[in-house]
Formats: C-alpha cells, sequence, structure tokens
C-alpha cells in the first residue's frame, strides 16, 4: 500500500515536468510572465476536465444502468436500435461536463454564469453527437470499412476488428475529450483579456488534461511492467506527441469559439461548426493512425500542431 502510494507519488512528480516546460514555451511565445496561480488554477481546471470521461462508466454501473453505455456500440451488432444507449449514454456524458464546468466556475470565480459561449456550445456539440452516431451507422452500410482487418484489437474490453469499429470508437473518444476540455475552458472564458491570452489559457487546460492522462499511463504500465524500455517510451511520447495533440485541438477550439462570436448568428455558427469538426477530425485522426501503424503521423502532428499554434500568438488581432 505505502509502495504504491509513494509511487503515485513518483509518477506524479515526474509527469508534471513536462506539463512546466511545455507552459513555459508557449509563455516564452507569448511575451509574458508564468503565474503560477494561474497556472496550476487552470492545470487543476484541465485535470477535473478528465473525471467524467473516467469515471461515467462506474458511476453509470453503480446506479444500475450501465446497460446505456456508448461502447456498447461497437460491440453489438448495428441496428435502428442500439443507436439509442449510444445517445443516451452520450447525453450523460454532457451533464457531467456541464457539471464540472460550473463546478471549476465557482473554483475560479466564485459564481456560476450559462453565458452565450456555453450555449452555442452546447448546442454544436449536441448536434456532434447525432453527426457522430450517424458517420458510423453510415460506415457499416460501407462494405470496405466492416471487412474484419487482419489484426483485431482490444481496447478498454472492446473489439476493434474492422475500419468501421476503429474510425467510430476514435471518433467518439475524439468528442468526448474535446468536449470536456472545451467546457472547462468555457467555465472561466469570461473575464476582459486579450484573444491570445485565453488561447495561452486553453493551453493550461490541455496541459491539465495531459497530466492526468499520463499520469494514469505510466501509473498502471508501471505496475505492470515495472521500469523497462516500454516505461520510457511510454514517457516520452506522452509527454511530447500526446501533449501536443491536446494543445492543438484545444487550441483550436477555444480560438474558433472566441473568433466566432464576433460575427452574426449565421456567420458564428459556421465558423464554429467547421472548427469543431476539424478538432474532433484531427484528434481522431491521429489515434487512428497509430492505431493502424502509422507513426509518421508523430512528427508531422508535432511540427505542424507547434507552428500552427504558435503562430496564434503572432498574430495581428491579438483581443476579441
Amino acid at each position: 500500500m505505502i509502495s504504491n502510494l509513494l509511487t503515485l507519488l513518483l509518477i506524479i512528480g515526474v509527469s508534471f515536468f513536462p506539463v512546466i516546460i511545455w507552459a513555459y514555451i508557449f509563455t516564452y511565445i507569448d511575451e509574458s510572465h508564468l503565474s503560477r496561480k494561474r497556472l496550476l488554477s487552470w492545470v487543476f481546471a484541465g485535470a477535473v476536465s478528465v473525471a467524467p470521461v473516467l469515471f461515467m462508466q462506474d458511476i453509470l454501473g453503480f446506479i444500475g444502468i450501465e446497460s446505456i453505455n456508448v461502447f456498447s456500440l461497437f460491440s453489438s451488432e448495428v441496428s435502428a436500435y442500439s443507436w439509442f444507449p449510444g445517445f443516451l449514454s452520450l447525453i450523460l456524458f454532457f451533464s457531467g461536463f456541464l457539471f464540472c464546468s460550473f463546478l471549476t466556475q465557482l473554483f475560479l470565480s466564485k459564481k456560476v454564469r450559462f453565458s452565450e459561449n456555453y450555449k452555442w456550445s452546447t448546442i454544436v456539440f449536441l448536434w456532434g453527437i447525432i453527426g457522430v452516431l450517424a458517420l458510423y451507422f453510415c460506415m457499416n452500410y460501407i462494405p470496405f470499412l466492416t471487412n474484419d482487418i487482419w489484426n483485431q484489437l482490444r481496447v478498454d474490453g472492446v473489439i476493434l476488428a474492422s475500419l468501421s469499429l476503429i474510425i467510430g470508437y476514435y471518433l467518439v473518444i475524439a468528442l468526448l475529450e474535446e468536449w470536456a476540455k472545451h467546457f472547462q475552458f468555457l467555465s472561466g472564458a469570461t473575464e476582459k483579456v486579450s484573444l491570445r491570452k485565453w488561447v495561452l489559457y486553453s493551453i493550461f487546460i490541455a496541459l491539465g488534461f495531459s497530466f492526468v492522462e499520463n499520469i494514469l499511463y505510466t501509473y498502471f504500465l508501471f505496475i505492470s511492467n515495472w521500469f523497462s524500455s516500454e516505461l520510457l517510451k511510454l514517457y516520452f511520447f506522452r509527454g511530447v506527441f500526446s501533449i501536443i495533440l491536446h494543445i492543438l485541438c484545444t487550441s483550436i477550439l477555444a480560438y474558433s469559439s472566441l473568433r466566432a462570436f464576433e460575427f452574426s448568428l449565421p456567420k458564428k455558427t459556421q465558423i464554429f461548426i467547421i472548427w469543431v469538426i476539424a478538432s474532433i477530425g484531427l484528434h481522431a485522426l491521429f489515434d487512428i493512425a497509430l492505431t493502424l501503424g502509422f507513426s509518421l503521423v508523430l512528427i508531422l502532428y508535432f511540427i505542424w500542431g507547434y507552428l500552427y499554434v504558435s503562430s496564434i500568438f503572432y498574430s495581428k488581432k491579438p483581443s476579441k
């Protein structure tokens, strides 16, 4: 018990090191001072956003409705009725993200507001649920995507035996993770600060989310394999490439959502929808490519992600 606790504390400390490095890198690009209080507050907010993703299925099991499970979509035959449990599950996830976001508002500003940004983000992401489910069901009528692949994969108890299952699974994962981070970002996006500064704060959210993810991946690999070369590879991979993925996708949503509200109703909705699709698509494509063995995607995402996010800080319009 004590040794496991010490191991966890050590992994927490080691996992926080990449967070500090990335925070200093983007604060330096922003030409600003890194506030420890601000960094820790937003990293905490990002860490909280992981909770619904991690524990929603446990909560469903505790209250006796574990059959309402979005991942049951990938372990049962697709039919006209199989979408309903997945839809309800995603609605419950949404409720969990919204609840955590309101708790973070109380923590950061001692009050709760359902702002205009919340309203339109909610509408777009609810349509995102329908879009992801519709896309998954459409893919199941394309023979090329439903054929069994040569190397079946098991992820979190789900067997991914075809391209449609792999694509659908990672689209849902991307939707949940980007959703969670974005609502945590909205929990504090009410102050009158520059647009670039909000992008920096969204990066801190991404760092907090990655921080918890990296702790869990590293801890469970250490418990099963102890110290090994695989552990070092995992630490490097998640400390560099996984973090830059979260930074890229979170920054896209933060930047696009705040810029979108400068325009009239039809235009801002169109802009936000386009970039929500881009963020979720880029996240899912990264996971799908790695699952299928296309490791070159790591370098491409690292270079392009860093260049894109840093370019925001050099844009000529720094304020809303």
